[in-house]
């Protein structure tokens, strides 16, 4: 039942995030933080825009989806993702070291986060 609540929390999901990055710079120093921030804020950013347009689109097909500039944010954002996303990888490769796995466990740590939210919720 708590695991259950956490899962559904926000809060839960910062500190999780937060104390990745603790134990990774314990681990591997300011290099792999770096790796683990550019992942954790780029998958991030990547599930709040995709989640963005899914509300946006549910609440406005019943409407008839009059134009909006919230509308024209959300779809700039979704489109952006990707590219934003890539660019973050690379920079985590130019880092080099333990940056780059750094960089993907922090955007497994996320679509985890995601699942245990999904599941949490149904």
């Amino acid at each position: 039942m708590i695991a259950r609540r956490l899962a559904r929390d926000w809060r839960a999901h910062i500190g999780l995030g937060l104390l990745a990055c603790v134990v990774t710079f314990a681990a591997a120093g300011e290099i792999g933080l770096a790796g683990m921030a550019l992942g954790l804020v780029g998958t991030g950013f990547s599930i709040v825009a995709l989640w963005w347009v899914v509300r946006l689109t549910g609440g406005l097909a019943p409407l008839g989806a009059a134009p909006r500039f919230g509308a024209s944010l959300a779809i700039l954002a979704f489109l952006a993702k990707l590219p934003i996303f890539i660019a973050l990888g690379l920079v985590a490769q130019r880092l080099g070291g333990p940056a780059p796995g750094c960089f993907l466990l922090g955007l497994g740590l996320v679509y985890l986060a995601l699942v245990g939210w999904a599941l949490a919720s149904s």
